[in-house]
């Protein structure tokens, strides 16, 4: 980390680093714990199966509606 050090010609703390850099250590983002990007996994894996079960529900139903235009 960073450590304020003593100037003793101006007489004041100063940071031991720029004020640019601090912020830059202190925004960085905090990662996430296996077992939570797992459960973020399964939720995704959840969606995207619900949406391809309604996307093959939506195609069988327009199968329906062309068996029906194409029968005589």
């Amino acid at each position: 980390m960073y450590k304020p050090y003593w100037d003793f010609n101006s007489g004041k703390w100063l940071e031991g680093m720029s004020e640019q850099d601090i912020d830059e250590l202190n925004n960085q983002p905090i990662p996430i714990s296996s077992d939570q990007r797992i459960k973020e996994l399964e939720q995704q894996n959840l969606s995207l199966m619900d949406a391809t079960a309604s996307m093959f529900e939506q195609l069988i139903s327009v199968q329906a509606q062309i068996d029906k235009l194409m029968k005589p």
